[in-house]
């Protein structure tokens, strides 16, 4: 577990430090004064590639890749994968043709994760070095896991400022893209409608707060069932018919009654935290990309209690928990940089931090394909059976 800490630990260290000249850049105002992947950007993306290209089974889903480009490596030419998406197949057909590694496929997967997610905040660099902590201690295992679709909701992030009629070319093919990956990223057809507005479509505090302990009881029930036909439709419409053909006995065989602890109950204060900030930080942020990710973000907070209990739901309602990567790196920067500071504004940031380390701790500590080994491990370590 020590190993864990370290190479996390470490890896999270050069890349806030590789990115922390930005702190002092405008927080709206920026005019390009450093190229996209400047040289300490770019080193920072590079170790996040290596690191997670050299990983060993971090990730439910890593044996299931490592298999799929095995074969494909030994058969090129011979096999056809139709249940996976084009791009996905096409790259790792690339990628066995040039006689790739399996480390330097993972590494490529993970440098476009954390390419888009950085793209999308170009303009607004100041941000950098706190992306760099909420990813490591609530993301990383997230966009190890799931690498089709982490991949598409990674380039979400790139697309949501170009949601408005001016540059719907742009969101279109970020959209196309992400399709190629994972095809729930149909999904990105209606986001585009809810991330359209640039203001608020919630401005009271007191109701998203209600909404949001609305969902949390709801979440406890099985109101989903009222829901079911609606769902197979919207499942059938977005290419997994064949897959979860009988939605209702998919559901119950998907739900699962897991324990509450760190990494439900922190992200309980976070979104309370945010949703109190919220008006503030609308006023200190006054980019529209701002109002586009708060929206999505809050609409994740419902979902994610929602969810909580099937594993099945959480897959595509992921499209809008996710903003919370964005909204808790706005919050922290506003909570250290806002006018006027108080005490209490410092004791929130803080508590902000402990918790995201809290959470941190806690994927390392279940053990649950979250703790670090190195690939030449493998022949070293057997994981205990989960």
């Amino acid at each position: 577990m020590l190993q864990s800490f370290v190479v996390y630990g470490g890896l999270f260290i050069a890349m806030f430090l590789l990115n922390l000249k930005y702190v002092a850049l405008p927080r709206d105002k920026y005019k390009g004064k450093f190229p996209f992947l400047e040289p300490g950007l770019l080193l920072s993306l590079l170790l996040f590639a290596i690191i997670s290209g050299l990983r060993y089974q971090v990730g439910v889903d890593y044996i299931t890749y490592q298999f799929i480009f095995g074969r494909i490596k030994s058969q090129p030419y011979n096999l056809h994968f139709p249940e996976y998406e084009t791009g996905f197949v096409w790259l790792l057909k690339l990628f066995a043709n040039a006689d790739f590694h399996y480390t330097l496929m993972f590494g490529i997967f993970a440098f476009i994760q954390i390419f888009f997610i950085y793209y999308a905040f170009r303009k607004q660099r100041f941000l950098y070095p706190i992306l760099a902590f909420v990813i490591m201690t609530v993301f990383y295992f997230t966009m190890m896991n799931a690498i089709r679709q982490s991949i598409a909701w990674c380039i979400l992030f790139s697309a949501i400022p170009y949601a408005n009629k001016k540059d719907f070319p742009k969101y279109a093919l970020l959209t196309l893209m992400a399709y190629l990956f994972h095809k729930s990223a149909l999904l990105f057809i209606p986001i585009f409608f809810i991330a359209y507005p640039e203001k608020g479509f919630l401005r009271s505090i007191p109701l998203q707060l209600g909404l949001l302990f609305s969902a949390i009881l709801l979440g406890e029930t099985s109101f989903i069932d009222i829901f079911i036909d609606q769902m197979q439709y919207v499942v059938n419409l977005i290419g997994y018919g064949e897959r979860y053909g009988n939605l209702s006995e998919v559901l119950s065989n998907f739900q699962t009654n897991y324990s509450k602890g760190a990494r439900y109950f922190g992200p309980f204060v976070i979104y309370v935290t945010a949703i109190f900030y919220s008006k503030e930080m609308k006023e200190f942020f006054t980019s529209k990309s701002f109002v586009k990710f708060y929206n999505l973000f809050f609409i994740g907070a419902l979902l994610f209690f929602l969810t909580y209990q099937s594993m099945l739901l959480q897959r595509p309602s992921r499209y809008f928990i996710v903003m919370q990567l964005p909204i808790t790196a706005y919050l922290i920067y506003y909570l250290w940089k806002r006018p006027n500071r108080r005490p209490i504004d410092l004791f929130v940031l803080w508590g902000i931090v402990l918790i995201h380390i809290l959470i941190w701790y806690a994927f390392i500590k279940s053990n649950f394909y979250t703790q670090y080994l190195f690939y030449w491990e493998n022949l070293l370590f057997i994981r205990p059976s989960l």
